[in-house]
């Protein structure tokens, strides 16, 4: 009967404490299951009293099952609740262990069929304690195993609630939890624990044919759980360096950090540090030395997701003195701009790209000749690798042309544009941009104009042909340096092509 109907048993409302140890917990129900021993004998009567665990506020702390057929650990069913055992015979000894063990497992503590855990949990990590258990008149619960540790990076990519076993850092040594008089937990002695690397020391949170974005390990690992301390729990683990491949480009970007989460501040990575691929290192040199000379920051942000255990890295270097002008370097003037990113978007998932803009200008009396260059490439977990490079020739007039009571500046470019991505689609146009500026008194107006005529091919399976058509309409009226009305409107028209 129990073979093909399962555990059997009823209600037994109740709180007991476990093991006279100090670990409370609310019983629902008591049952009786066939525990096999191992080797293979004869099957005994087993019972299990079930409910729900007395947990510290010190942290998420949860219960999970992990079956042994699977990586993957499962919240406890609240309504079987956490199953609590204890070997030995109704007439003879009892075994010195309270086991959180299903009943049918009574008898194979080493090789269960289902293994629970406790659980600690945050936004920015995870450590699971397997196979619980407590011996009796001790306030410790400890285990034959060790404790499983995941960070940021473990838990973003986990496709469950609970990272799988294979992805975390696992303890030096069986773990221990001790109980104190309010039943909160203190991990070992209380002190910063070592947890062991990952083989390989290098985690993998995408990789397709554009992306890739890896973190690698160089320090140490640590996890702290103490009552008495503040904080009361702590994850740090250094020398990180998370990294981006984009396309043929290994490691273009990356990112050395140290990472930080506790119970009094959110997951965090400190000393931020960026790092290029060898072949960007001149344009980055040209770049800091200009704005280093010229006074302008240097925009380096790592930013979480909210809401999540995520994050995004941004750079900008800026060679432009505001809002977007020219530098005059007296017969020359130029800008540019090198900015990078990586790191997870709703939109995009995780992801990563690269833009480099240059522009020039010379005097040509009366006017000013130039050009303007740019290469972008970006790649997404959802999409494929894109490249954009964009040329155009310019002219303009000089900067803050004086007309009576109004400052006037024009500039009219031309060039072409060609988009091409992994996927099979391709897209080159020719682009014309017209863009004016007039101030008067305390008003500045801005028009941008730029119009597209292009022709595409779609990716696979279509692989049609069309034309693409694009004006784009872009105007800013700023009143008093404060007030800044904004407006932009595209128009664009598609027509499939029969070649």
């Amino acid at each position: 009967m129990l073979a093909a109907e399962g555990a059997v048993g009823g209600p037994a409302p109740c709180v007991v404490d476990a093991g006279a140890s100090g670990q409370r917990m609310r019983v629902a129900r008591v049952e009786v299951d066939a525990a096999v021993p191992v080797p293979p004998g004869t099957p005994e009567f087993a019972a299990a009293a079930r409910g729900a665990l007395a947990v510290p506020g010190d942290g998420q702390w949860t219960v999970t099952r992990r079956p042994a057929d699977s990586d993957t650990p499962e919240p406890v069913d609240q309504v079987t609740g956490v199953p609590l055992v204890r070997a030995g015979r109704v007439a003879g000894p009892a075994s010195p262990w309270y086991r959180f063990a299903d009943a049918a497992d009574l008898l194979r503590e080493n090789d269960p069929q289902a293994e629970y855990a406790l659980v600690q949990s945050s936004d920015g990590h995870q450590v699971q304690f397997p196979r619980p258990r407590i011996a009796a008149g001790t306030a410790t619960i400890s285990s034959t195993e060790r404790p499983l540790l995941a960070d940021a990076y473990a838990r973003a990519t986990a496709a469950g609630l609970y990272a799988v076993r294979a992805v975390c850092f696992p303890g030096l040594a069986p773990w221990e939890l001790r109980l104190d008089v309010a039943g909160r937990y203190t991990f070992g002695t209380g002190a910063p624990t070592d947890f062991q690397n990952i083989p390989g020391a290098q985690r993998t949170l995408v990789d397709n044919a554009g992306l890739a974005i890896r973190t690698s390990y160089a320090g140490p690992i640590r996890y702290a759980l103490n009552p008495a301390a503040d904080p009361v729990w702590a994850v740090e683990i250094d020398k990180l360096l998370t990294s981006m491949d984009l396309g043929p480009f290994e490691a273009l970007m990356g990112v050395k950090h140290a990472f930080r989460v506790d119970a009094n501040r959110p997951a965090r990575l400190e000393q931020p540090e960026q790092v290029y691929a060898p072949f960007l290192d001149p344009v980055v040199a040209i770049l800091r030395f200009l704005t280093d000379l010229l006074g302008i920051d240097n925009t380096f942000s790592v930013v979480p997701v909210p809401g999540s255990f995520k994050f995004q890295a941004k750079l900008r270097l800026p060679v432009l003195a505001p809002p977007d002008k020219y530098i005059d370097f007296g017969g020359l003037m130029i800008k540019g701009e090198l900015s990078a990113a990586f790191g997870w978007s709703d939109k995009d998932q995780w992801f990563g790209s690269v833009n480099i803009e240059l522009g020039m200008k010379v005097p040509v009396v009366p006017i000013f000749a130039g050009g303007k260059a740019s290469f972008a490439i970006k790649a997404s977990e959802l999409n494929s690798q894109e490249v954009t490079i964009r040329a155009m020739w310019a002219w303009s007039s000089p900067p803050d042309l004086p007309l009576g009571p109004l400052t006037v500046s024009a500039e009219f470019n031309y060039g072409i544009q060609v988009v091409v991505s992994t996927g099979g689609a391709w897209q080159i146009g020719l682009l014309v941009e017209i863009v004016g500026k007039a101030e008067v008194l305390v008003f500045v107006v801005a028009i941008r104009l730029e119009l597209m005529a292009a022709i595409g091919r779609k990716p696979p399976p279509d692989e049609k042909v069309e034309a693409i058509g694009r004006a784009k309409f872009a105007a800013d009226v700023t009143i008093c340096w404060f007030l800044t009305i904004s407006v932009e409107y595209t128009i664009e028209y598609r027509e499939e092509l029969s070649i």
